[in-house]
């Protein structure tokens, strides 16, 4: 397989429908074959990720998923030059409950048209055997925006130029996306998940902080969700942001937080 990658830094890369942010970190585009077949292709140049590299033809290689606690059981599966990750009927079964609407399109069309942002399966790896899934829904990300701007009054600035700057980065719909790939839906810093809590109503929901100080937005900069932007709940999220002046930053309301 003739592989079409990209390197962006020392540490991410690009090939096909993967993205490797950092060496333990692998975000997938997911396509029909995720949904409908119960597994995905792996590119030459992301098998080293997965500790994959050095298999032989027709080799199967054991590997285990954990989604929410879970453990379920999976395999690599190498037929002549290309190599998949299959996993069990059980995790496809949480798959089509988190993203029943995905898999009902996927279930007449066979791709998403072009420039149509499709779930993300992440892969946040613990050893070469075991890595922890999550999946990420832009279809919720812009739902979430658009009951943010109704709730805040729509096109409303949010007091002093310095905050609103930070809430358009903030809100920005592939800003959220990544930083949600990258670092989850905890908070970053009492560490609340809004899907333990609430069920199904706070399934997929976070809100995002940018962390550079605000004071430095007063023009357009380019964003990088892997430094800038981190996940917090909305009582964190208040907090630093109360005073428009005195704007936190993430270990001073670390700080804060465990001094109270």
């Amino acid at each position: 397989m003739k592989s079409k990658t990209k390197k962006k830094n020392k540490c991410a890369l690009e090939s096909y429908s993967w993205e490797i942010i950092i060496p333990k970190l692998a975000i997938k585009r997911m396509d029909r074959s995720a949904f409908l077949h119960r597994g995905t292709g792996i590119p030459v140049d992301v098998r080293r990720y997965f500790s994959i590299h050095d298999m032989c033809k027709n080799e199967r290689r054991s590997v285990s998923l954990d989604y929410k606690g879970n453990i379920y059981d999976g395999h690599f599966e190498k037929i002549n030059d290309r190599t998949r990750l299959f996993w069990n009927t059980k995790l496809s079964q949480e798959i089509k409950h988190r993203l029943p609407n995905w898999q009902k399109f996927f279930s007449v069309q066979k791709k998403a048209p072009q420039n149509t942002e499709t779930p993300r399966m992440k892969f946040d790896r613990q050893n070469k055997s075991l890595y922890k899934v999550e999946f990420v829904d832009p279809d919720v990300i812009e739902s979430d925006l658009k009951s943010e701007e109704i709730e805040d009054g729509s096109c409303k600035k949010e007091g002093a130029i310095k905050y609103y700057y930070g809430r358009k980065y903030e809100r920005d719909p592939s800003n959220r996306r990544k930083a949600i790939e990258i670092h989850g839906f905890r908070c970053i810093i009492c560490q609340f998940d809004f899907e333990e809590r609430y069920g199904e109503r706070g399934e997929g929901f976070t809100e995002i902080h940018h962390v550079k100080p605000l004071s430095v937005l007063g023009k357009e900069i380019k964003i990088d969700p892997l430094n800038d932007l981190v996940p917090v709940c909305a009582n964190c999220h208040r907090i630093i942001h109360r005073k428009h002046d005195d704007v936190l930053d993430i270990d001073t309301m670390k700080k804060i937080y465990r001094d109270e």
